[in-house]
């Protein structure tokens, strides 16, 4: 069996270990991903974000994991789209 894509990993990510374990992959840290991601404009992040910046527990909350999965290889995406188009390929 291939192994997953960092998308099918994101899919997954409905806890704090496996978003640690993405961010891994991706060749960073969940930390500073989680901080840049909530650094944004407040209006632009789902309740579960918010919650987050509140203080709140979002421990058991899945809908915050992957929504920081999906922002995390959303930019990973966008990161390899500019290498691959500054190599021309």
């Amino acid at each position: 069996m291939a192994n997953p894509t960092i998308r099918e990993l994101a899919d997954k990510c409905t806890a704090r270990e496996a978003y640690a374990e993405l961010c891994r992959e991706c060749g960073t840290d969940a930390i500073t991903e989680e901080h840049a991601i909530l650094s944004t404009a407040r209006e632009h992040l789902p309740p579960c974000a918010q919650t987050a910046l509140d203080g709140g527990n979002v421990d058991d909350a899945p809908e915050y994991w992957l929504f920081l999965a999906d922002q995390t290889v959303t930019a990973q995406e966008e990161h390899d789209a500019t290498i691959a188009a500054s190599r021309g390929a």
